[in-house]
């Protein structure tokens, strides 16, 4: 029997964050959240997890991380991690100062 599970949660980036773009400008206005979306599909023993997100996870270096540290947490196999990047040129940087709930801060512009 296939079973899923699924989790998406927001980001709001700061006014003058640094940004993640082509220019890497500051961010100016905060018109919304930047999601991201976690799910998980099982059956029998075979695990696959989809990972979609605003963030540039089409970067090597972000992908093979988040891919690494989700295989980890969710126990499933790291080449089961499949992360896409919906396209979204407004990336803050992910380095932006994390608040409490793991998310960024969620100040608006």
């Amino acid at each position: 029997m296939l079973e899923a599970a699924a989790k998406t949660f927001d980001v709001l980036p700061r006014k003058n964050s640094d940004g993640l773009g082509q220019d890497a400008a500051k961010v100016q206005k905060v018109f919304g959240p930047l999601r991201t979306t976690v799910v998980l599909l099982k059956e029998d023993d075979l695990k696959v997890c989809l990972i979609t997100s605003h963030f540039t996870t089409h970067t090597r270096y972000l992908c093979e991380t988040i891919r690494n540290k989700a295989a980890g947490i969710l126990n499933v196999p790291a080449e089961n991690v499949l992360v896409f990047s919906a396209h979204n040129h407004c990336a803050v940087h992910p380095n932006d100062e994390p608040t409490s709930s793991g998310g960024m801060a969620n100040t608006r512009a």
